[in-house]
């Protein structure tokens, strides 16, 4: 914003607001951890580990969150003093992950399992859209009625004339993406659709949101739980291999072919909970159930990639390949038979992507059924 005729001036200080700011940040921060030991992961740039002891370290935006041992508890707390000769920080006190994430965390110690969940968040959204959102609860997040889904599924963009303002439909919109991005997989769908609308949204869009608000009230206290006993994949009988050093690692993936807009979904599992997820409109125009399918079985198994580098980089082994689990016989012998055939040699590259990671034996594909 300044200017000096004849002169180019260097920036000695990152400021707030500036393109370059959030990036002189980046590698201020970066090289305060690089001095101190850590390792930045090539997955996520953001992601540290530190050889020496069992810390990891996470950032976003300027706050740092960090996991460690308990036995390693004084190590942290001089890394932590050692790191604020370099970088101001709030405290040298040990606050709460809580704090960082704003998500609850609750401890079950006695069956060593972990939950999050966003009660407090729902509460406060449930309560500034309270007049909205009906008394009666909703059972599901499109409605407690076959009807309700039903009209749900066949929503269409509002015509011109019944539109409303954009930030009337956005920012009750932008609410629920938060849940459904961090704690509640269970409204992801729901949150991608309507999203779709928002070019061309009206009250009846508006009016969905409010039964998601609802839906999410009346199931606040859910969330996901991490740890105890390790469970059977669903669909089989059996442990796949490597599957119990893994800690639990797989996904699941499932796709619609229909009525176009085609969706796909899928999730992946680690320690009995969920990692990572999506269901979102295909970017792929299919002409069969099996290349619809083929499509959303890729996009798990690039998720599922970026687990597996993101667990080593924890320190956390991965044995083997990783399960997919899908319910497309198809999908399943155009993955493990080699070659391709007639009806698949046209798929694009990206689509045959799971393929090429079946035969790297980063992942393997287990029919199951629906």
């Amino acid at each position: 914003g300044f200017v000096k005729k004849g002169s180019v001036l260097m920036l000695l200080k990152a400021l707030e607001g500036i393109k370059q700011g959030s990036y002189l940040w980046f590698k201020l921060n970066q090289d305060a951890l690089v001095k101190l030991g850590c390792v930045a992961s090539l997955t996520e740039p953001n992601f540290y580990s530190h050889p020496a002891f069992r810390l990891i370290i996470v950032v976003f935006a300027d706050d740092v969150a960090n996991g460690f041992a308990a036995s390693a508890t004084d190590q942290y707390v001089r890394f932590k003093e050692e790191y604020g000769t370099y970088i101001k920080i709030a405290t040298l006190d040990i606050v709460p992950i809580s704090v960082f994430t704003g998500i609850e965390v609750l401890r079950d110690r006695a069956n060593r399992t972990l939950t999050i969940r966003q009660t407090r968040y729902i509460e406060r959204i449930a309560a500034l859209y309270g007049n909205e959102i009906g008394a009666r609860a909703q059972s599901t997040p499109a409605g407690s009625t076959d009807v309700q889904r039903a009209l749900f599924d066949k929503l269409e963009p509002a015509a011109e004339c019944d539109r409303i303002p954009v930030t009337e439909f956005l920012k009750p919109l932008g609410t629920i993406g938060w849940p459904a991005e961090m704690t509640r997989p269970d409204i992801k769908y729901f949150f991608s659709k309507l999203g779709s609308f928002s070019q061309a949204c009206g009250a009846v869009h508006r009016d969905a949101i409010m039964t998601v608000i609802n839906y999410l009230n009346a199931t606040k206290h859910l969330g996901i739980t991490y740890g105890g006993k390790l469970k059977i994949p669903y669909g089989l009988d059996t442990f796949p291999p490597g599957f119990i050093e893994s800690r639990g690692l797989h996904a699941y993936h499932d796709a619609s072919f229909g009525k176009a807009p085609h969706y796909g979904g899928c999730v992946v599992m680690f320690n009995n909970g969920a990692i990572d997820w999506s269901a979102n409109k295909s970017k792929i125009e299919a002409l069969s159930v099996a290349e619809e399918e083929t499509a959303t079985a890729s996009v798990a198994a690039k998720k599922v990639v970026s687990c597996r580098l993101m667990l080593e980089d924890a320190g956390r082994a991965v044995a083997g390949p990783t399960p997919q689990l899908g319910d497309c016989k198809a999908v399943f012998d155009i993955i493990v038979k080699p070659g391709s055939t007639a009806r698949t040699r046209y798929y694009e590259r990206a689509t045959m992507f799971v393929k090429r990671l079946f035969m790297l034996r980063h992942v393997a594909p287990y029919l199951v059924g629906t």
